[in-house]
């Protein structure tokens, strides 16, 4: 009787996990909310989210803490490692089911890459990049996206 208690017990815990601290999307959305004013404590959050177990982290969450991570490199103008993190973002979109959201992630993520070759004045990439992003924003219908990359070609 004690055996199957226990065998209940080791399988109700293998399942059912409490959960002390913040979720990932948590995590994410205060990293995403402080970036400009507390950077370090943003890039402290992206990191404990990539060191975590994949498993656990869904495919979205890592690909937009890749994002980020992308755009904090490359505000400290290390576009080198900007590149490979926006690489890998954009690795694990091709990965998640196509949809509107993830669309405009992927729209979001080729104004990023767009931003980071105006900043190196690699402005053909830029134009391309950007350009991808506004075709992506009008199969959504988003029409803040499709602003914010006019005005970007505009500039």
């Amino acid at each position: 009787m004690n055996f199957f208690f226990t065998c209940v017990l080791c399988f109700a815990l293998g399942f059912i996990r409490p959960s002390f601290g913040q979720s990932f999307d948590d995590k994410l959305n205060q990293a995403e909310q402080i970036r400009d004013t507390d950077p370090q404590q943003s890039a402290a959050l992206l990191n404990e989210i990539l060191l975590a177990d994949s498993l656990q982290v869904p495919l979205l969450v890592r690909a937009r803490t890749l994002q980020l991570l992308g755009l904090g490199e490359m505000y400290n103008n290390q576009f080198d490692q900007a590149a490979h993190y926006f690489k890998r973002s954009g690795d694990l979109y091709s990965y998640i089911q196509p949809g509107k959201e993830i669309t405009n992630q992927k729209a979001s993520l080729s104004m990023d890459m767009g931003r980071s070759f105006t900043w190196q004045a690699k402005y053909d990439s830029a134009l391309h990049r950007i350009l991808f992003a506004k075709k992506l924003y009008e199969e959504t219908g988003d029409k803040k996206g499709l602003a914010i990359t006019l005005n970007a070609i505009a500039i």
